[in-house]
């Protein structure tokens, strides 16, 4: 008996809860209609009208909804457990062979919500909340970096979010607040097109795929080494780039150093590299800058990325030294000597010494005149990219002895360089001219370096 008199009560609860009718909060008519207000809505930030193939683009996709109206009538679409009722469809967040792209978490400790995005939940950070026609709106925004795979127009389509709403409800004994008429309802964010253009080509010799803006350090396992005695060297770029997607390969050779070998290693920020230097020359007193080539976005062309130079002390060999790192030495030093003027017949070795003596002369000149037009743009202040432009054309021209540079300035100095030197010379001049127009100017002593080899 006590049974069926609980089931009959409840029976008449439930039928009388049925009964009850929605609260004035409740009232609102659906969304789509025409006197609906703005419930919710999506807006995607930060999408370039144009960007290079390989660019990393930060985007910022945008949640706003109704704090009052979603708190009251919002139903969550899945029995899942999450922040908010809601679910975001972005589409450009699958991999495909055009882009691909990676959610940036929130940072450690800042305040998120957890959010249903395709067929996963994400971390939305909570930002500022916004005021629309006098209701409060809470604002959740999620980092992502997007990257073109290929050139031409790219499409980022709508970013979608679908939600459920009832305008009344009922309690039920069991089950809890339930909906009498459980609607959906979706929104969609404006579509988005990106001019995606090639990497310039040829690409200068050395450049492995790099692309972004990157600083570059240089870190010895020891200030003092020995001639034939390898050494480890830590090189570690860090700034925003396509981190992941290149090697690490030296724009030329280190100055009195062979490097044996590079392996990647593991870095907390950035990426980080062991280079196995050899030392060839006895008195180093610093490791000479690294020069790593990378394409900069913003200046729209290669530069020569070099780390600052070390202090390290090369002492003599201690022992003898196997015959191919001896042979690596004993280049290094023929290529540092002058060359040998071989005895000569007297009267033609007074002439030719005579001759010589004057061309010597004019030589020197050439060199101080080249040496202080370097030492001028190394001066050069870098608040103003027009000078320290005018400054590096001045010291190209002084080296390729021409009287100002011009148009014949290319392709002398293509004559005049190596390959890889000409290149890495006519990206500093790209960059250092790109930098009048809010460009990343090349780091001074990666342009002074080469300039100095042009001067050898």
């Amino acid at each position: 008996m006590r049974l069926a008199a609980c089931v009959a009560a409840l029976a008449w609860w439930t039928q009388a809860s049925a009964r009850t009718e929605p609260t004035a909060a409740n009232q609102d008519p659906p969304p789509g209609t025409a006197s609906a207000p703005v419930r919710v809505f999506v807006e995607v930030e930060g999408v370039p009208t144009q960007a290079w193939v390989g660019e990393v683009c930060e985007l910022t996709v945008r949640v706003c909804f109704d704090t009052a109206w979603f708190g009251a009538q919002a139903v969550p679409l899945s029995a899942q457990a999450l922040d908010q009722p809601f679910h975001v469809q972005i589409p450009w967040l699958q991999p495909g062979d055009d882009a691909r792209a990676a959610v940036v978490p929130p940072p450690a400790g800042a305040p998120s919500q957890r959010v249903a995005v395709g067929d996963r939940a994400e971390a939305f950070a909570l930002a500022a909340p916004r005021t629309i026609e006098g209701r409060a709106f809470t604002t959740l925004a999620l980092r992502a970096r997007w990257q073109p795979r290929r050139d031409g127009a790219l499409a980022l389509a709508p970013v979608r979010l679908r939600y459920a709403f009832a305008t009344g409800f009922v309690e039920d004994f069991l089950r809890g607040r339930q909906p009498r008429d459980r609607q959906e309802a979706s929104v969609a964010g404006a579509a988005a097109r990106v001019r995606v253009t090639p990497l310039p080509q040829p690409a200068p010799a050395g450049f492995t795929g790099a692309v972004g803006a990157f600083a570059l350090a240089a870190a010895p396992a020891a200030a003092v080494a020995e001639v034939g005695r390898a050494f480890a060297v830590t090189a570690t770029l860090a700034g925003d780039g396509n981190f992941g997607d290149f090697a690490f390969a030296l724009a030329h050779p280190v100055p009195g150093c062979h490097v044996d070998g590079v392996v990647a290693v593991p870095g907390s920020d950035g990426r980080a590299f062991r280079l196995d230097v050899l030392p060839l020359r006895a008195g180093l007193r610093e490791l000479p800058p690294l020069a790593f080539v990378a394409f900069d976005p913003r200046a729209g062309g290669y530069v020569a990325v070099a780390s600052p130079a070390v202090p390290l002390a090369v002492a003599a060999a201690s022992a003898p030294l196997p015959p191919r790192v001896q042979q690596l030495v004993d280049a290094d030093e023929a290529a540092e000597q002058p060359a040998r003027i071989w005895p000569l017949p007297v009267g033609f070795a007074v002439a030719v010494l005579a001759a010589g003596a004057v061309r010597s002369r004019r030589r020197l000149g050439a060199r101080r005149a080249a040496e202080a037009a370097i030492a001028a743009f190394a001066a050069a202040p870098s608040a103003d990219p027009a000078a320290r432009l005018l400054a590096f054309e001045a010291a190209l021209a002084r080296l390729l002895g021409l009287p100002a540079w011009g148009d014949e300035g290319a392709s002398a100095l293509a004559v005049r360089a190596p390959g890889k030197l000409a290149a890495a010379l006519q990206a500093h001049r790209g960059a250092l001219d790109a930098a009048r127009y809010g460009g990343a100017a090349p780091a001074a002593a990666a342009v002074v370096a080469d300039l100095r080899r042009l001067l050898r």
